[in-house]
This record gives C-alpha cells, structure tokens and sequence, in this order.
C-alpha cells in the first residue's frame, strides 16, 4: 500500500512537472487581461470567463506535453532525469494526454460561441506548428510561440466579438506580449549551451518598455496601472541585466522561468491600464506571483 501511494505521488509529480506547473498561472492571466480590453466590467460574466480560463489551461499544458513529445531524443541525452526520457511517463500516455486536452478545449469552446472556437483551433494549430514544422526554421518557430501568447490573449476577448464587431482596443497588449514572448523563446532556443548576444538578452526589457508606452497612448495613464507596470518593468530590468555570459548555464533556465512568470505583473498592469475598474482581478495576479516563484523551486518551468 505504501509502495503505491509513493508511486501515485512520483506518477502525479511527473504529471505536473511535464505541464510545467508554475507557468501555468500565468495562463488566466492571458485571458483576463484580453477580457479587460474589450469586456466592460459591468457585462462581466463568470461562467464564460472561467470556461475560457479552462479551454486556454488545456491548450497550454497540452502544448507543453507535445513538445517534450517531440523534444524526447534531445532530452535522452541533454535532460534525461526529465518525465519523458527518464520513463516516469511513457510517450503514448503524454500523446493521449495531449489529444485528450486537445478535444476538451474543442467541446469547451464549441459552448462558447463561433469566435471562441475559430480562436481555439488557431490556437491548436499554432501549437502543432510550433512543435512541428517551425522547429526545423528557428526564427519562425519564435514568432509562432509569440504568436500562441498572443492568440491565448484573443481567446480571452472571444466571447465579446460574437455580437460585436472586432476591437482594436486589445492590440496594445497582444503586440507587447507576442514580442515580449518572442524574445524570451530566442533566449531559451540553446539554453542548455549558452546565452545569446547581449541585445537579444536585453530584448524582453526594450519590448515591454515601448509596449507600455503604446499602452499608455491606447488606454491612457491611470495610478495604479502606472505602479503596476513599472514595477514590472524594474523587476524585467533585473532579470535581463543578470543573464550575462558568466552566468553557468545550469541558472539560464531558472531566468528564463523568471521572465515567464513575470508576465502576472505585465498582465496585470495592462488589465489595470485598458480597465481600472478590473483592480480586483488583477490583484490575483499580483498575489499569485510569490506562489508561482515558491512552485517553481519545486518544478522546473523551462
């Protein structure tokens, strides 16, 4: 009986390092910063919101289980202690997990209206790309993950466009985050090797720094949306002036979780930004984040 339970917990633990459990609360962040852009608060519905939250959890951890899939031969030889290659899960339990996910988000989103599923299959198809195709031209690889933030974020406004035209108001940070992701992918593309150039390091900094002035032109300047973002931008600033060529390369991967957690602050702020009435909200975000730095001493996240 013990002998089982200690397999469950190590079959479990696998489970949640394979969907890389602390990014994931980054995931709802996504969809209610693209909801506070085009969702006033007053037509705020839960039912809709959270069923957005689940079919974008679903495509997210679904994509993360197919590219260890199709990162299996690297990892034998670079990350064998890993779910996949070390045998803790088995290829076809991680491809039926995969497909499992894949066509509940399908049937969550067909609930939802239109918009919401031709979203949804976007989203599907740029995570197959990503994991497939792109992986062989390494630059369009990194636009298409920027590219799964950005569409992630439009799920999030979904539900308004099925009886109202398409808004621009969600365009600040749709071009923020598919770059600001983008740069961190190019910094993670050889991550178990080296850093690249001192630039592309930087990048994630300068790309949030003029996304929020383009923010501030949209939506205008509030108190609290300003705070938010700058601190945000001080933590960013931080992170990227680290990851210098005397970094060991065992610390690059635990920075590139850093930069992707840091998105609650980036979300939040927008959320803050495009609607201050969504304050509330937004402070989950804010509260979650020392939560998602203590899971990942725990669970990898890149």
């Amino acid at each position: 009986m013990v002998r089982m339970k200690t397999k469950t917990k190590k079959k479990i633990k696998s489970w949640l390092q394979l969907v890389r459990i602390p990014n994931l609360f980054t995931v709802p962040g996504d969809i209610l910063v693209g909801h506070a852009a085009v969702v006033l608060m007053s037509d705020f519905s839960t039912i809709p919101f959270v069923g957005l939250c689940i079919i974008s959890a679903l495509i997210y951890c679904g994509g993360l289980i197919l590219n260890d899939c199709f990162d299996y031969k690297e990892d034998l030889k670079e990350r064998p202690k890993r779910p996949l290659p070390s045998g803790q899960i088995s290829m076809q339990e991680a491809y039926g997990a995969w497909l499992l996910m894949t066509g509940a988000a399908l049937l969550i989103a067909s609930f939802l209206g239109t918009a919401t599923l031709n979203i949804t299959i976007a989203l599907i198809v740029l995570v197959i790309l990503y994991n497939g195709p792109a992986r062989k031209f390494p630059v369009f690889a990194f636009i298409v993950m920027g590219l799964c933030r950005g569409f992630n974020i439009l799920l999030g406004a979904s539900t308004a466009w099925e009886h109202e035209t398409f808004s621009f108001n969600v365009a600040p940070v749709f071009i923020t985050e598919t770059l600001y992701i983008l740069a961190v992918t190019y910094i993670a593309y050889n991550e178990t090797n080296k850093l690249p150039k001192r630039i592309w390091c930087k990048m994630p900094f300068i790309v949030a720094s003029v996304g929020g002035l383009l923010a501030g032109a949209v939506y205008g300047i509030n108190f609290w949306g300003f705070v938010i973002f700058a601190i945000f931008l001080i933590v960013t600033f931080n992170i990227v002036e680290s990851l210098k060529k005397s970094l060991p390369v065992g610390m690059i991967p635990p920075k590139i979780g850093q930069l992707i957690r840091n998105l609650l602050l980036l979300q939040a702020s927008f959320t803050v930004l495009a609607a201050p009435e969504y304050i509330w909200l937004a402070l989950i975000l804010i509260i979650s984040v020392p939560f998602a730095a203590r899971v990942s001493k725990k669970f990898y996240s890149s």
